[in-house]
């Protein structure tokens, strides 16, 4: 047993993880009888995990898209608090994690980093989560982020439009996995691969309506000068938080929310990631 800090931590195989954390439950039976006089029971019963790690990148990596199976390593550090060490790890097993949503947000604030990736996964095995302290994992990745004023939004066909005065961008992935209890899954609560869906809001500093509500859009998010997530078709369901402030004068913003559309009515939709050349979704 040890107490440290999290500053060594590390996800296997995934690059500038900021954070990561796990939450292991039961969902135990419960009941009341008349033996009990009044009281509550609890019997054993089902387990699960989920979990989520944060990265300071563009996108994650593609083998750790929604609906994936993937194998998740977490390492609290060493438990001599001296780097490289042996120290606490949580396994799931070799494709015993499974991808529920990843979340990417680029933001225009100040002293925030330009684009940050949320990964949200889930129990996905029979063998379900274990844990040693007989492993040391380490990233020796080198990516850096790209500063947020290099970066664009753009829309339409081509090179696209840019879009202007925009100041925050998040888009959100994910996959409907059904999930089972039987007599095969040793008490453990496990998951398939689902239905995949995206939404993506964009707020901005303009009290124009530049794109036409109910409309069905090609989206380029650029995560370097030349590299871009293109989502095809994003349809405009309709703008938020249009508000104007007499009193203080404050910039007016409003958010534009957008949702996935798998075909337009003449072509199959696509998501593609930066730099990846062929469409990750719809399967090949």
């Amino acid at each position: 047993m040890s107490t440290i800090g999290g500053q060594f931590a590390a996800v296997n195989g995934h690059v500038g993880v900021r954070q990561w954390s796990i939450d292991e439950i039961t969902e135990p039976a419960r009941y009341r009888a008349s033996h009990f006089r009044n009281g509550t029971q609890r019997v054993a019963g089902i387990k699960d995990f989920t979990g989520s790690f944060t990265q300071e990148l563009p996108h994650p990596a593609s083998t750790v898209m929604p609906g994936e199976l993937f194998q998740f390593q977490g390492y609290t550090g060493p438990g001599t608090s001296v780097y490289g060490a042996n120290g606490r790890v949580y396994d799931s097993g070799a494709s015993g994690a499974i991808v529920d949503q990843v979340t990417i947000t680029w933001s225009w604030s100040p002293g925030e980093p330009s684009i940050q990736t949320v990964v949200n996964f889930s129990n996905a095995s029979s063998t379900g989560l274990t844990d040693s302290s007989t492993t040391a994992i380490a990233d020796a990745g080198t990516e850096i982020l790209p500063t947020i004023c290099d970066l664009q939004i753009k829309t339409g066909t081509g090179v696209g439009t840019v879009w202007t005065n925009w100041t925050q961008a998040v888009l959100t992935i994910s996959a409907n996995n059904p999930s089972t209890v039987n007599a095969s899954t040793s008490c453990w609560r496990i998951r398939k691969p689902g239905p995949i869906d995206w939404t993506l809001s964009v707020t901005e500093d303009d009290d124009e309506q530049k794109l036409t509500i109910g409309t069905d859009y090609r989206i380029l998010l650029y995560t370097s000068a030349t590299e871009y997530w293109e989502l095809l078709w994003g349809h405009l369901e309709g703008y938020t938080g249009l508000n104007v402030d007499i009193d203080s004068g404050a910039i007016i913003s409003k958010t534009a929310n957008f949702g996935m559309v798998s075909h337009n009515g003449t072509t199959l939709g696509s998501i593609t990631l930066p730099g990846a050349g062929a469409a990750w979704w719809p399967p090949t």
